[in-house]
């Protein structure tokens, strides 16, 4: 979905996609994959469990680095994260708690049907719309997904910059 919306709506060749991390064992050896494995110099990353030292409950979970509070998700949260290499490639990234997080992250990033307020307080319809009215500094977010509701809602819990956070509805 996320590749499709790149390519039909705003004209931009899509050169390769791929899964997050490569799963031999459930994928097969050929399956592409974006990126090695967890790491702690992203945004928000996840924090598996044979990576967390004294663990008061950050395992296993989305763990938002640059937040103060060092604030983790569990299951029902997804991040959407932009990057730029050293060399230039630049890097989209959603991906979810589980499956189910990441499918409802990529629905939302193609399309918000009520519309959300940006931060510029645009009225926007999509997620790649939210992202262009986002503040400058802003390189990841963390999506809140209701299941509780019918189809589940998106909501953005937390706004991740290169400094600090930024909670969304604080002023541009």
């Amino acid at each position: 979905m996320v590749s499709e919306y790149f390519d039909s709506t705003k004209d931009i060749e899509v050169l390769m996609t791929g899964l997050d991390i490569n799963k031999t064992a459930a994928l097969g050896a050929s399956a592409p994959f974006v990126m090695a494995g967890a790491a702690t110099g992203t945004n928000a990353f996840w924090a598996r469990i044979e990576y967390v030292v004294n663990d008061t409950g950050q395992a296993n979970k989305i763990f938002a680095l640059s937040c103060w509070n060092r604030t983790c998700y569990g299951s029902g949260y997804a991040v959407i994260s932009v990057y730029k290499d050293l060399n230039g490639t630049i890097g989209f990234l959603i991906w979810g708690t589980i499956g189910q997080d990441t499918y409802y992250a990529a629905k939302w990033f193609w399309s918000i049907p009520d519309g959300i307020e940006a931060p510029d307080n645009t009225t926007v319809y999509s997620g790649i719309e939210y992202l262009q009215h986002e503040n400058r500094g802003v390189t990841s977010i963390v999506l809140n997904i209701d299941y509780s509701t019918h189809p589940p809602t998106v909501s953005i819990e937390e706004r991740l910059g290169t400094i600090s956070e930024k909670t969304p509805h604080e002023d541009p």
